[in-house]
């Protein structure tokens, strides 16, 4: 399925996007000259990359009977401060974003960017990151992307559309494929 959305930038700019769907759980629509990797990070479902352009994008699900079962119970502003926290602490300064409370395909997230640096053995690198965190009654969900700072307002409208297409799965009932959650597609 091929999604197209227009990015808002100075000037307008026409994105393909392709969906993406890990093991029945969820589903987003990334922009199709994004690869999907395996080596970003260990807990992401998704993952992808715009090698050339440096943009990078995950999506973590996080069920909620786990976290229950870790005697963890968050609500969705406990888990978004949660990832938050997780998100910045290798970062030696950050200005946090919060870009507020919205809903994604029915479904409660909160937004929120920041711009650090990063100080690896390489040097240091400026960067920025977006996240939207996802609460359905079964998991919390984590979109999440980066790029270096000064690449930011190229990747920042593309990822909001990407958190607009989030659509949770689950197994059908008839043993193929996977049903929607309902999830709309939005432009900006």
């Amino acid at each position: 399925m091929m999604v197209t959305g227009l990015a808002a930038c100075e000037s307008p700019v026409h994105i393909e996007f392709r969906s993406t769907t890990t093991a029945e759980q969820f589903q987003l629509s990334i922009p199709a000259n994004f690869s999907e990797v395996k080596d970003l990070n260990p807990q992401a479902q998704i993952q992808a990359l715009d090698e050339k352009n440096g943009f990078f994008l995950i999506g973590i699900r996080e069920d909620k009977s786990e976290l229950k079962a870790m005697r963890a119970r968050y609500e969705l502003a406990d888990y978004a401060w949660f990832v938050e926290r997780k998100l910045t602490e290798g970062i030696d300064t950050t200005e946090v974003t919060r870009l507020g409370e919205t809903e994604i395909g029915g479904m409660q997230a909160l937004r929120f960017s920041f711009k650090g640096l990063q100080t690896t053995s390489h040097g240091t690198l400026d960067m920025w990151m977006r996240a939207c965190v996802i609460e359905t009654p079964m998991a919390f969900y984590q979109i999440v992307s980066w790029t270096s700072a000064d690449r930011a307002s190229e990747l920042d409208p593309t990822m909001a559309l990407v958190e607009q297409s989030f659509q949770e799965l689950w197994p059908s009932k008839q043993g193929g494929g996977a049903q929607g959650a309902g999830a709309e597609s939005a432009s900006i």
